[in-house]
């Protein structure tokens, strides 16, 4: 099962391929244009179209190493590890997105924020 931040970078559990796979890897998300259109949605299954938004998020194997798990947009939302994501800063932007894609995530993630946040005050 792979799962958004498993390990720490200075877990004792992690191999050797492991740690230097974080440093070739070292993005929790990433966001950035398909450049191929042969990318395979993780969630839904589906293609995702050559040059649309694509959002991705690096998950860990049980021995730590990293997998990228490729979203559409509106897929990489409803993702159950994407709660994980504590801070915009953990989602990487590629430089060839526009202005107007990079805002579009940084909004989709304050409302993401905000309705894990109602939720977690509905438990207590």
């Amino acid at each position: 099962h792979l799962s958004l931040k498993r390990f720490t970078d200075d877990d004792p559990n992690l191999t050797t391929g492991a740690r230097r796979d974080r440093v070739k890897h070292p993005w929790i998300a990433v966001a950035e244009i398909d450049p191929s259109g042969r990318a395979l949605c993780k969630f839904c299954g589906a293609l995702i179209p050559k040059g649309e938004l694509r959002l991705g998020l690096w998950l860990e194997c049980h021995k730590g190493y990293r997998i990228l798990s490729t979203l559409h947009e509106k897929c990489f939302w409803v993702h159950p590890e994407t709660k994980k994501i504590v801070s915009i800063d953990e989602i990487t932007f590629h430089k060839e997105l526009e202005d107007d894609q990079i805002e579009r995530v940084k909004s989709s993630f304050l409302m993401m924020e905000r309705f894990v946040d109602t939720l977690e005050m509905g438990k207590r």
